[in-house]
């Protein structure tokens, strides 16, 4: 009698077939959910691959339609400078970027901004001019009067590369807007010298400013 009650208490053994099945099953979720993460991972990385890919074509439009640009170091500059920055710059149609430099390197092939390649290193913004040469560096330098955290490195012009000496010299020139009003005073001149003004090559200005760079 007693050995039926205690044969009672001790467990029957779990069938070898049950314990197989288990582990089958834990395996089958385990590589499920394996297999579901290295989807989820191939998915974010043909997206990054995808992103990049839109941000290279976004700068190198952009880099295309720049008649110059300016790099800068902005280290040490807090977020309510650099919008202020921003915001004198736009003011002079010239929008400012903090750019990934392996992107930034890529986009910057076969455009005018190429000699500038090699200089997207280290925490950089870009300020790029669309329609006045001069403004990047003349808002630039300004600036760079009041926060001389901002570190004028090197730009470009009508292809040429601008070390800071080259851009302080074309920050001197007149505006735009300065050159636009001082042609009002040339409709008495000669028309052949109105046409010698109006159509100076963005050349002709990189060798104005770097006469005034080499005078100091």
């Amino acid at each position: 009698m007693l050995s039926r009650f205690f044969f009672g208490l001790i467990p029957e053994t779990e069938p070898a077939e049950t314990r197989v099945d288990e582990r089958n099953s834990t395996s089958f979720f385990r590589d499920s959910r394996d297999s579901h993460r290295e989807i989820w991972e191939e998915r974010r990385t043909a997206l990054n691959r995808e992103e990049k890919k839109e941000a290279i074509t976004e700068l190198h439009e952009k880099f295309v339609r720049a008649k110059a640009a300016v790099i800068t170091g902005y280290s040490g500059i807090n977020v309510e400078q650099i919008t202020a920055l921003r915001a004198k710059l736009r003011a002079a149609n010239v929008e400012y970027r903090v750019v990934k430099n392996t992107l930034a390197r890529k986009a910057s092939e076969g455009t005018g901004l190429e000699p500038l390649k090699d200089y997207f290193v280290g925490p950089v913004g870009i300020a790029l001019g669309y329609d006045d040469v001069v403004a990047p560096a003349k808002v630039l330098s300004e600036f760079n009067k009041t926060q001389e955290k901002l570190q004028l490195k090197v730009g470009v012009l009508d292809g040429k590369l601008l070390k800071q000496a080259d851009i302080k010299a074309l920050a001197s020139l007149p505006s735009l807007n300065s050159l636009r009003g001082k042609i009002v005073g040339l409709l008495q001149a000669p028309a052949s010298r109105i046409v010698g003004v109006l159509a100076a090559p963005g050349g002709q200005i990189a060798r104005v400013m770097k006469a005034k760079a080499d005078k100091g």
